[in-house]
């Protein structure tokens, strides 16, 4: 498995953790170690999830661009990275 860097707008997957298997949206990177993970619903952006990047898997997927804009600005919504990720799993075969 090649790791891939965790960048803002990332879209990702959980590998360890009560959370395993859950998809999230990258909306901070707090560290070389750890990412700040949102996915609008459970995790939302006032408080994102910290994990550490050896436990997420980075997909090779990402915000659009205008979502991702409004994360680095801070005028992101909750509702706008839910649909992104609803969107994301309807797009994979099985979703």
């Amino acid at each position: 498995m090649s790791l891939r860097i965790p960048q803002i707008g990332s879209l990702c997957i959980s590998l360890k953790g009560h959370d395993k298997g859950r998809t999230y949206i990258v909306t901070q990177v707090l560290s070389p170690e750890y990412v700040g993970l949102c996915d609008g619903k459970v995790r939302k952006l006032k408080n994102p999830k910290k994990k550490r990047f050896k436990h997420v898997q980075v997909l090779n997927a990402s915000a659009d661009s205008e979502l991702l804009k409004s994360i680095v600005n801070g005028t992101a919504k909750d509702n706008q990275l839910h649909k992104c990720l609803l969107n994301y799993q309807k797009s994979i075969p099985g979703g």
